[in-house]
């Protein structure tokens, strides 16, 4: 909704493009809310708005599928992407590269990021209030991301 001239010609022109999502919302959401401070402090949130949250990223999920629907794409998983990691270099997943290679038609190389994963705690160390909030989201069908 922000870049609404860009989407139009991504999807006018069907340039190919990677779908990147989250299958685990509620660490998309926690990473969102942790990254707002630099040292990654615990947040408090209260597990319906939580819950609510995690609804409003699932529709919003279904909206760009839908939207992208015909598009020439490539999905993929954050969860599934992430390979080894040496150095500053955190490496894909093989099969992934793969895909992500033969997808742009390219020559097989090893992709790699620089980026540094920030959260990379359970999440009760950044929900200290996470017994409430899994009471919240027993017998939804986002409980398994707790």
């Amino acid at each position: 909704k922000y870049h609404k001239g860009l989407m139009d010609y991504i999807i006018n022109q069907k340039i190919p493009i990677i779908h990147l999502m989250r299958k685990n919302l509620v660490k998309q959401i926690i990473s969102g809310l942790t990254a707002a401070t630099t040292k990654h402090n615990p947040i408090v949130i209260s597990g319906k708005d939580l819950l609510s949250m995690v609804k409003e990223a699932h529709m919003l999920n279904k909206y760009w599928s839908n939207q992208l629907k015909d598009q020439i794409k490539l999905t993929l998983y954050y969860e599934d992407i992430i390979g080894k990691t040496e150095g500053d270099k955190t490496y894909m997943e093989s099969n992934t590269n793969i895909m992500v290679c033969n997808f742009f038609g390219i020559s097989q190389i090893q992709l790699y990021a620089i980026t540094k994963k920030k959260n990379k705690e359970d999440l009760n160390v950044y929900l200290p209030n996470i017994e409430d909030i899994k009471k919240v989201f027993k017998n939804t069908k986002f409980e398994w991301m707790i």
